[in-house]
């Protein structure tokens, strides 16, 4: 059920995105599924995910973590990007890394918020702004949501 919500927003952006110059493609080989709406917003869901290529470097990678959705945006001039990751250690380890490199790497932290086994950290750092969310998913996995944005 949680991978079904999980790929919900793909869906709404596949069938809002259809017919206005956007692209879906799928990979057979990996069964990874490519939206970009040729506008500036790439979205990849499925096995076969990779880190993007404009995805800001100072941002960490949880290390044995699997991607399952990337999305960059570049709209209007706004630029975002966010990765849902997986990974078998608890969200404990998982937000706690994160922290640890985060501050290390001179984001930080401006807030946190832990509900129903979920825990939501917020860093900063120069002009942008990272959230990190760990959570107790599927099979035993915990998801990883990182989110980060310019702020103005």
């Amino acid at each position: 059920m949680k991978r079904l919500v999980a790929t919900l927003p793909l869906a709404a952006l596949i069938l809002v995105g259809a017919g206005c110059g956007a692209s879906t493609a799928t990979n057979p080989l990996t069964g990874t599924t490519t939206y970009d709406d040729g506008a500036g917003t790439r979205v990849q869901v499925g096995n076969g995910v990779s880190i993007p290529a404009d995805f800001p470097a100072d941002i960490p990678m949880y290390p044995g973590a699997t991607v399952v959705t990337a999305m960059t945006s570049a709209q209007e001039g706004r630029q975002g990007a966010s990765l849902m990751l997986t990974t078998p250690d608890a969200v404990a380890a998982a937000s706690g890394w994160y922290e640890q490199e985060l501050v290390g790497d001179g984001w930080e932290k401006s807030g946190n918020f832990a509900v129903n086994g979920s825990d939501m950290r917020a860093y900063e750092k120069g002009d942008a702004a990272l959230s990190v969310t760990a959570s107790p998913g599927d099979e035993g996995l915990t998801s990883i949501l990182v989110i980060w944005a310019p702020q103005d």
